[in-house]
């Protein structure tokens, strides 16, 4: 079983340094167990007259499943759901008025960050009546790529789970139910660090670099950093950001357990009329055309 120690569920944290340099993935992941551990009330979701706010999406981790990865040195138990955002697929004109080259998209971007506030209110319930440790897990869509970090072996004796765009640890009691929010502050920032990883990943970079592509990608979504204050990345950071489309939302843990988690989420359309309202049949901008991967991972 994963311990306290691992996610980081110690008082305070290790200073950040003035110029940020990548760690180790296990360190980021259990940095990112500080942000979320302990709550209890749900924030309430942003007023807006034209919030969409989804249907309930449940996903359990169930004790009978299968490792969703294992080798000699990890074994990773996870379940994944699909969300995606009630976005208005562009119609030919609407490609048609994209004009210039916006790098690293393909063309310029239908569905701008400025276009949407997003905000995740969840439920996240240990059904067993033993002690788990558990991260819930958020990687990103835009109309471009949909984020699967994967993992990474590093040697022989050594593999790292690659950081999902965001990951919050958590160690729960017996039967304990834990609420709480991701604000859409948050979701504003992932949306950056996607279109920062798609900008990395489209680079050349020299094979005599200090950090490969793959550091520089796990560097982008540590929960410390944001690419506009990284000198690792503010070279890379594109000067249109893409909108969110959806997320995969997902719970992984080391060991074999019985937690679920419930989510609603609250997409504010900002006066573009990108987001449909609620109850629409769409047309909907749909699933990502193509995935984003680490370089090197599995």
């Amino acid at each position: 079983m994963m311990k306290r120690e691992e996610l980081g569920l110690w008082v305070g944290s290790p200073p950040h340094p003035a110029v940020p340099s990548p760690q180790p993935r296990w360190v980021a992941r259990a940095l990112g167990g500080l942000a979320l551990v302990g709550v209890t009330g749900v924030f309430a979701c942003e007023s807006a007259e034209d919030a969409q706010l989804t249907s309930p999406y449940v996903v359990a981790l169930s004790a009978t499943e299968a490792p969703s990865y294992a080798d000699a040195n990890l074994t990773l138990y996870e379940s994944q759901t699909s969300v995606a955002f009630p976005v208005r697929k562009p119609t030919g004109p609407d490609l048609s008025a994209l004009h210039g080259n916006d790098p690293p998209y393909a063309r310029p971007p239908f569905l701008l960050a400025s276009d949407e506030t997003i905000q995740i209110n969840f439920t996240l319930t240990n059904l067993d009546k033993q002690e788990h440790a558990i991260f819930l897990l958020i990687d990103p869509w835009n109309e471009f790529v949909r984020y699967k970090p994967g993992v990474t072996v590093v040697s022989d004796d050594e593999t790292e789970p690659n950081l999902s765009g965001i990951e919050q640890g958590y160690v729960l009691e017996p039967l304990q139910r834990v609420q709480g929010n991701i604000t859409s502050d948050q979701m504003s920032t992932l949306a950056l660090k996607l279109d920062t990883a798609m900008a990395i990943d489209a680079a050349t970079i020299s094979p005599m670099a200090t950090f490969d592509a793959s550091t520089l990608m796990n560097n982008d979504f540590d929960i410390q950093n944001n690419p506009t204050s990284d000198p690792l990345l503010a070279s890379y950071v594109p000067k249109v950001v893409a909108g969110l489309t959806g997320f995969d939302l997902g719970l992984q843990s080391t060991e074999p357990l019985n937690v679920a988690i419930e989510v609603t989420v609250s997409v504010t359309d900002n006066g573009t009329g990108k987001i449909l309202p609620l109850g629409s049949t769409g047309p909907f901008i749909g699933t990502p055309p193509a995935f984003l991967k680490i370089p090197g991972s599995r």
